[in-house]
């Protein structure tokens, strides 16, 4: 069984009804050995499970596609600042793609036709960066742009492209700017090689063997942030702010609102698709979230305007049960009327 931890801020001095809930959805879940969870709700921050490493360890999940939040935000803000428009061609940014059709909206909605040919294999350089975009300005669209949903890595791997061109940045430093420092995210990071060995995940499949970390220069916008739950709901609490109408985060409500408008449905039952987000109807409301996967890791953030909650889910094994224990907290949260424990 995981054990669970203090809050992360002073909520609650003894156990209750809220930890006794948690307990018993992670011993029904049979969760893997290391999971990382956070939630906050009303601005207080939680820890709800506790990945075990060496003493003094940071221990730093693969946080796969929720990186895409990351890239989304950051092209929202280049907009806000008059550096690009989301309805701008990519041709205007990325000259590989002159005389496309594909506009960044395209990409931020996965409706511009690319697919995912290419996976990530260890690509270093700024020159295999450049020869995987020059693959993808060959490809033929699978469907028109703008007409149809097709989940793919590589529109959001061409946004850091276009992230680059439009703010003079690498891609990284841009979300390091933009999102990590001004919220704080002190623990995140897309640079496993700089990671102390302590600090490492191991992932596995859903038999147990372990899965080597697929590390791409190339995908790093579309799936490259190691992270930990708790700065993931730092990332949700500052979402959270912003839908109640804060004009000092890194994005205005206006925008927001934008990015969490339906765009076009998906191919996952009662999910639509926004700039960056998916987005559903839930028993607790609204509900903002991407989910990731690669290489064993699994990951799930999730945000509930209404209820002022944000949950971030970080796990080691392929195919565990994210999905029910989120919706397990949240539940538990809800009905119990209870921050933390």
């Amino acid at each position: 069984m995981l054990a669970l931890l203090l809050p992360l801020a002073a909520i609650a001095e003894t156990p209750s009804g809220l930890e006794d809930r948690l307990l018993a959805a992670a011993d029904r879940l049979e969760l893997p050995l290391q999971v990382d969870a956070a939630l906050v709700v009303g601005g207080d921050y939680c820890s709800v499970t506790s990945p075990t490493g060496p003493p003094g360890a940071t221990l730093r999940f693969h946080a796969a596609s929720i990186t895409k939040l990351m890239t989304a935000v950051v092209v929202l803000s280049l907009e806000e600042d008059g550096l690009l428009s989301v309805d701008d061609p990519v041709a205007d940014y990325v000259e590989a793609f002159d005389g496309s059709p594909v506009t960044i909206a395209h990409l931020l909605t996965h409706t511009s036709g690319l697919r995912d040919r290419l996976g990530a294999r260890g690509r270093q350089t700024a020159a295999e960066v450049g020869e995987y975009i020059e693959s993808l300005a060959k490809q033929s669209p699978s469907v028109e742009p703008g007409s149809r949903w097709r989940y793919a890595d590589a529109g959001y791997n061409l946004l850091g492209i276009v992230i680059e061109s439009a703010s003079g940045l690498p891609y990284v430093d841009a979300v390091v700017e933009r999102v990590l420092e001004p919220l704080g995210m002190q623990s995140s990071t897309f640079f496993v090689a700089s990671m102390p060995e302590d600090d490492r995940v191991r992932a596995f499949s859903a038999r147990g063997r372990a899965f080597k970390h697929p590390w791409d220069r190339a995908f790093l916008p579309s799936s490259g942030l190691q992270t930990t739950a708790a700065d993931l709901t730092r990332f949700g609490n500052a979402i959270l702010d912003i839908a109640a109408g804060s004009e000092d985060g890194v994005l205005k409500p206006a925008t927001l609102a934008r990015m969490t408008r339906v765009q076009i449905a998906t191919e996952w039952p009662g999910v639509a698709q926004g700039l960056g987000w998916q987005l559903a109807e839930t028993p607790a409301g609204r509900q903002w979230r991407h989910a990731g996967g690669e290489a064993g890791f699994e990951s799930l953030l999730t945000v509930y305007p209404e209820r002022d909650l944000s949950i971030a889910l970080l796990g080691n094994r392929e195919d565990w049960p994210r999905f029910a224990f989120e919706a397990a907290i949240r539940d538990a949260v809800i009905e119990t009327g209870e921050r933390c424990y």
